[in-house]
C-alpha cells in the first residue's frame, strides 16, 4: 500500500529573529513510579514552577498500558486574580487515556493559558493495574518505570513560550476585553 506524506517548511527570512521561542519541557517523575499489583486509581503528582510570564501552547501526556487519566492544573500565586478568582484551575483533563492514541493537545490561540510569574503547573496521573484494565497483561505484577510497553510511565510534555511582563499584561487585558465584549453581546441579544 502506498502512503502519501506531505511536509511543509516555512523558513524565516535571513537575519530574522522571532519575538518568541517555544520551549517544550518534560513534567513527571518516572523514577518514583510505583504501581502495586491489583490496584486502581494510583495517583502520581509533579510540579513545574513558572518563573517568567508564560503562554501555554500544548500538553502531550504519556503513559503506557496501565495509564488511565491525566490532568493538568495551574496553582496561581496569591497575588493574581485569574478568571473566577480561584487559586487552582484545571486547564486540561484527559479522562480516558488510550495508549494506542498518543496525542498532543494544542490550545486554541484565544484560550491558551496565560500564566503569571509564580504560578505552578500541577500534573496529575492515574493508573489502573487491575484485571479491569483490558490492556493490562499481568495485574498480579508490580510495575515501575521503564521504556518497554510492559513497564509504565507518567509524564507529559508542555510546550510554552515566555513573555515580557508588558506583553503578558497586554495579552491578559485583550482577553478580558474580548470576554466582556462576548458577554455584553450575549446580554443584549
Amino acid at each position: 500500500t502506498a502512503t502519501n506524506v506531505a511536509i511543509g517548511f516555512i523558513f524565516y527570512p535571513k537575519g530574522y529573529t522571532p519575538k518568541y521561542a517555544a520551549v517544550t519541557e518534560l513534567m513527571g517523575d518516572d523514577a518514583e513510579l510505583d504501581l502495586p499489583p491489583n490496584t486502581d486509581n494510583i495517583r502520581t503528582d509533579s510540579y513545574l514552577m513558572i518563573t517568567k510570564p508564560t503562554r501555554l501552547l500544548s500538553l502531550a501526556p504519556h503513559m503506557h498500558t496501565r495509564g488511565k487519566a491525566m490532568c493538568l492544573e495551574v496553582i496561581y500565586p496569591e497575588r493574581s486574580k485569574q478568571r473566577d478568582g480561584s487559586k487552582v484551575e484545571t486547564i486540561s483533563c484527559i479522562n480516558n487515556f488510550d495508549f494506542n492514541w498518543m496525542m498532543v493537545y494544542e490550545y486554541a490561540t484565544d484560550v491558551q493559558p496565560l500564566l503569571p510569574v509564580g504560578s505552578v503547573l500541577h500534573f496529575i496521573g492515574w493508573h489502573n493495574n487491575t484485571a479491569s484494565n483490558k490492556l493490562n497483561n499481568d495485574p498480579d505484577n508490580w510495575i515501575g518505570y521503564g521504556q518497554r510497553s510492559i513497564d509504565d510511565m507518567s509524564v507529559a510534555w508542555v510546550t510554552f513560550f515566555n513573555l515580557t511582563e508588558d506583553d503578558f499584561q497586554q495579552a491578559v487585558a485583550e482577553r478580558k476585553a474580548k470576554s466582556k465584549g462576548n458577554l455584553s453581546a450575549k446580554v443584549t441579544q
